[in-house]
C-alpha cells in the first residue's frame, strides 16, 4: 500500500514565483506524489493548514499581512512542521533572523533556486527526519533518566555511588534515611570510610573488590549520624575506565539490624534452652542418685542393725572368755584377735549407719570457720608432707547446727581419699565461703531452701575420677581401689553425714585433673 502524497503549502503572493515553483515540482520525478497547495497571505495559509495538513511549508519572507516566519511553530508545539523561508533579496541579517526563528532553510528567490526547489525540499525533509530522530532519542533518554531517577529515589533499598577514596558521589533517600542524616547534601559531605565501625571491615571489602571487581552480601556494622550502630548487607561493583582504572563504586545497601537481633535472640534462646536441658539432666541425675542411695541406705540400715546385734554378742562373749582365768595364753591371743576384728566390724557398721542417716548424732551450735581451721591443723599432722594443704576462708564466722564429731569424720574421709589420689604429692585445698539463696533466684541444688548457707569445698590435684563412674562414688562398697585397700564406705559415710546435717553434696571431677 502506497503512502499518502507529500503535501506542501506554498505561501507566496507573486504569481510568477508560484508558477516557477509549480513547474519545478511538475517536472520533478514522481511529480504525482506531491500535492502543492498555494496561499497568498498569512490568513489564507492558516486556513489551508487546517484543511490540507501540510508536511512542509515554503513561505515568502514578506507577505501582504505579515511575515512568513509567523507560520513557524512555537517552542514545544506538538504539530511542528519544517518551514523554508524565501526572500527576493539576499540579506544576511534576514537569513540569521529566519534561522533563529526556527526555519530549516533560507532561499533567495532566483529562477535557478526556484527550479531546484524539489531538491531543496528533499534536503530539508531529510534534515527534518534527522531532527525528529534526535528529538526522539533525546526524549527516550530523558524518559529513561526519569525512570532511573524515580527508581533510584523511591526504591526502599539504599543505593549509592562513591569514589575509590571513599568520597560519596550520590545516594538515594533510602540510603540517607538509613544512616540518619538530615539531607542528601549532609550525607555526601561524609567519607564512606568514616561510617565503618571497624576499619578492618572496610579494608576487607576493598580487598575483595580489588580482586573480584564485585562484592556480594558483605555484612558489616556502620555508624549512623547520631552515633548509633546498625548492621548492613552490601552488594557493590567497581566501574572501570578504558585503562581498567576504578572510576567509582556503585552498590546497594540493606539494613539487617533487626535480622541480626533476631539471630542473636535465637542464639540466646538456644543457649538458655541448652542450659535448661543441662540443668534438667543434672537435676535428674541428682534425684536418681539420691533415690538410689536412699534405697541402698534403707537396705544397708536393716542389715547393719542385725549385723550390729551379732557383733555385740560376739564381742561380749569374747570379753567374758578373756576374763576366765582358766583360758590359756594362746586362747587369750585368739580371743583378743576376735575382739579386735569385731570392733573393726562395728566401725564398718557405724559407717553404714552414717550413710543410711540412722546413726545417733549430737548436733550443737558451732562456728564452721573455727572448725575448719582446727581440722586443717589436725590434717597437717596426719597427711604426708608431700601434700600441701591450702585453706581459703572468706568469712570470720559461719554459724551452723551440726555434730562436730561427724563433721570431723567427714573431713577426714575426704582428706584420706585425696591423699590416695595423690601418691606423688600435690595440693589439698579447703575453701570455706558464704552463699545466700534469695527468693526467685536459681538454686544450685534441687530443694535447697532459701537462706544463708556455708559452702565447704574440698579439692585435690590428684588423678581424678572418670566420668563414667562419678555418679556411683557415693554408693556403699563401691571403690576403685584394689583388694584390701578399702571397703568402699568412706565417701558413702561422707554422703550420709552431710545429709544427716540437712546439707547438700556434689562432686566434680575429670580424669587426671583432680576432684572437687
Amino acid at each position: 500500500m502506497e503512502s499518502e502524497p507529500l503535501s506542501i503549502l506554498l505561501v507566496e503572493d507573486e504569481e510568477d514565483h508560484v508558477e516557477l515553483v509549480r513547474r519545478a515540482f511538475g517536472e520533478a520525478p514522481r511529480a504525482d506524489r506531491v500535492r502543492l497547495t498555494v496561499a497568498a497571505s498569512l490568513a489564507e495559509a492558516r486556513a489551508c493548514q487546517a484543511e490540507c495538513a501540510p508536511d512542509l511549508i515554503i513561505a515568502d519572507w514578506i507577505l501582504p499581512d505579515g511575515r512568513g516566519t509567523d507560520l513557524l511553530p512555537a517552542d514545544g508545539q506538538e504539530d511542528a512542521l519544517p518551514v523554508v523561508i524565501m526572500t527576493s533579496h539576499g540579506d544576511e541579517q534576514v537569513a540569521v533572523e529566519a534561522m533563529k526563528a526556527g526555519a530549516l532553510d533560507y532561499v533567495v528567490k532566483t529562477p535557478a533556486t526556484l527550479a531546484d526547489m524539489p531538491h531543496i525540499v528533499q534536503r530539508v525533509l531529510r534534515e527534518w527526519g534527522h531532527i525528529n530522530q534526535r528529538k526522539g532519542m533525546e526524549e527516550a533518554l530523558r524518559e529513561s533518566e526519569e525512570r532511573y531517577r524515580s527508581l533510584f529515589d523511591n526504591v526502599p533499598v539504599g543505593l549509592y555511588r562513591s569514589g575509590a577514596d571513599g568520597e560519596l558521589h550520590d545516594a538515594n533517600p533510602a540510603m540517607v534515611h538509613m544512616l540518619g542524616y538530615p539531607d542528601r547534601e549532609t550525607f555526601l559531605a561524609v567519607n564512606a570510610a568514616n561510617t565503618y565501625v571497624n576499619l578492618q571491615d572496610r579494608g576487607q571489602w576493598q580487598a575483595i573488590m580489588e580482586e573480584e571487581g564485585v562484592v556480594r552480601d558483605f555484612e558489616t556494622q556502620l555508624r549512623r549520624h547520631d552515633g548509633s550502630i546498625i548492621w548492613v548487607r552490601i552488594s557493590a561493583r567497581a566501574v572501570r575506565g578504558d585503562e581498567s582504572q576504578v572510576m567509582y563504586y556503585e552498590g546497594a545497601m540493606e539494613d539487617i539490624t533487626e535480622h541480626k537481633q533476631a539471630e542473636e535472640a535465637l542464639r540466646e534462646s538456644k543457649r538458655h534452652l541448652e542450659e535448661a536441658l543441662t540443668e534438667l539432666k543434672t537435676t535428674q541425675r541428682r534425684v536418681l542418685q539420691q533415690e538410689r542411695l536412699a534405697a541402698v541406705g534403707q537396705l544397708a540400715a536393716g542389715i547393719a542393725h542385725d549385723f550390729n546385734n551379732l557383733l555385740t554378742s560376739m564381742i561380749g562373749f569374747a570379753e567374758l572368755l578373756r576374763m576366765d582365768p582358766n583360758v590359756s595364753d594362746t586362747m587369750q591371743a585368739d580371743l583378743a584377735r576376735i575382739v579386735q576384728q569385731g570392733q573393726r566390724g562395728a566401725h564398718l557398721v557405724r559407717q553404714i549407719l552414717d550413710f543410711s542417716r540412722q546413726s545417733i548424732r549430737q548436733p550443737q551450735p558451732m562456728n564452721l570457720v573455727s572448725f575448719v581451721k582446727e581440722a586443717s591443723r589436725l590434717l597437717e599432722r596426719t597427711i604426708p608432707q608431700t601434700i600441701h594443704i591450702l585453706v581459703e576462708i572468706d568469712s570470720d564466722e559461719i554459724p551452723i547446727q551440726a555434730d562436730p564429731t561427724q563433721l570431723q569424720q567427714m573431713l577426714t574421709n575426704l582428706a584420706v581419699n585425696a591423699r590416695d589420689a595423690m601418691p606423688a604429692g600435690g595440693e589439698l585445698r579447703l575453701r570455706l565461703s558464704r552463699f545466700t539463696l534469695k527468693p526467685g533466684y536459681e538454686s544450685p541444688y534441687p530443694d535447697l531452701p532459701v537462706g544463708e548457707w556455708g559452702v565447704l569445698s574440698v579439692s585435690d590435684t590428684g588423678t581424678g575420677v572418670p566420668q563414667a563412674i562419678v555418679s556411683r562414688i557415693f554408693e556403699p562398697f563401691f571403690t576403685t581401689k584394689g583388694p584390701g585397700q578399702g571397703a568402699g564406705l568412706g565417701l558413702a559415710q561422707v554422703y550420709g553425714i552431710v545429709k544427716q546435717q540437712d546439707g547438700f553434696i556434689d562432686v566434680a571431677s575429670q580424669g587426671e585433673q583432680g576432684t572437687r
